[in-house]
This record gives C-alpha cells, sequence and structure tokens, in this order.
C-alpha cells in the first residue's frame, strides 16, 4: 500500500523555446500546466509560484540526469 509521500506524479512539461546566452550558457523556457503549478508549489510549501524556486528546482534535476548518463 502507497503512503502519500510514495505517490508518483506525472506531468508535461513542454520546451517553449531554448536561447543561447552570450557567455556560452543556454536559457530553456517551460510551458507549465496549472496542475503542475499547483503540484509545485505544495512540494515546495509555497504559498504562490516562485520563478527562482522554480529554476532551482530544474537545474538541479538537469544536472542529476546529466550525471547518470555519464
Amino acid at each position: 500500500m502507497k503512503t502519500e509521500d510514495e505517490s508518483i506524479f506525472s506531468f508535461d512539461l513542454k520546451i517553449s523555446s531554448i536561447e543561447d546566452n552570450e557567455n556560452g550558457t543556454s536559457t530553456v523556457n517551460f510551458e507549465l500546466s496549472k496542475d503542475f503549478i499547483e503540484w509545485f508549489k505544495k512540494d515546495q510549501g509555497l504559498s504562490r509560484f516562485s520563478h527562482k524556486r522554480f529554476n532551482s528546482f530544474m537545474s538541479n534535476l538537469m544536472i542529476e540526469a546529466a550525471s547518470k548518463s555519464k
């Protein structure tokens, strides 16, 4: 039996654009569903959506995924 903490959530995140920056990095822009935004706020303990927190969250996920693919 799964507890609430063990539930698996799945959301579609659409990359709307990728911009190359002059310093060699890239900026990835996402389209987020209302369901994802509500889940993210709950997961992060936020009363309103935070772009700064989302950027940190996604950066950490991408770094983790890249390290696993090596």
